[in-house]
């Protein structure tokens, strides 16, 4: 209901009068009517100021977001040499959770190379995928890597789980941009080469996704 309500009141802001075809949006007053507490932050990947700035200070529960943090964490461990895109993970109980479309019939024990969970929790936001490269890397080294991005008001306290407690994984709006911007830029020089100087395929296109088990049904 809640979720409902909020979307319901998004649309709402979004059907002001004229708002669509007004060439500046004044986006305080659209935040003002949605229900619920807002924050939204833009900017460039320039270091200018920011576009737009509401809220962008206060802690905000991070739920997918902070699976770009993961990601900048395995592109860092790419860059050092210690872990490459082709290594295999080895998938525990532990981290087989709902809300998993890649990953939805695969088993313990099974092993998938580190791109693909990456690909599968970025391009379909896998919850499984996700708890695979947090117990790879450890909370320690993914906080590392969020407090060197500059990311002072977000950290990852936990698993990805059916109920997760609402200060296990907080991010302020401002920080998300940040671990934006530097997956962005390693994302780019990842993209030119890989450290044997080859062009990399860290993250292919959509329609090459992680292999699955034999007789494994696709879920729809």
């Amino acid at each position: 209901m809640k979720r409902a309500a909020f979307a319901a009141g998004v649309l709402g802001a979004l059907a002001v009068p004229g708002a669509v075809l007004a060439r500046t949006v004044h986006v305080r007053d659209l935040v003002a009517r949605i229900p619920g507490v807002t924050g939204v932050y833009a900017r460039t990947l320039d270091d200018d100021a920011p576009l737009v700035s509401v809220r962008a200070g206060e802690p905000f529960a991070s739920a997918s977001v902070i699976k770009l943090a993961i990601m900048l964490t395995a592109y860092r461990a790419y860059d050092a040499g210690t872990a490459s895109p082709d290594d295999f993970v080895t998938l525990r109980a532990a981290d087989l959770i709902g809300g998993s479309d890649v990953l939805a019939y695969a088993r313990p024990g099974q092993r998938f190379r580190m791109r693909e969970l990456v690909r599968a929790m970025i391009q379909q936001s896998d919850n499984s995928a996700s708890n695979s490269l947090i117990s790879t890397f450890g909370f320690g080294a993914i906080n590392d890597v969020i407090r060197a991005a500059g990311l002072t008001g977000t950290r990852l306290g936990r698993h990805f789980a059916d109920y997760v407690p609402p200060r296990a994984r907080q991010r302020q709006r401002h920080d998300a941009a940040r671990y934006r911007d530097a997956a962005v830029r390693h994302r780019t020089r990842l993209a030119r080469t890989d450290r044997h100087g080859r062009k990399s395929r860290i993250m292919p296109s959509h329609d090459r996704r992680p292999a699955r088990s034999r007789g494994q049904v696709e879920n729809s």
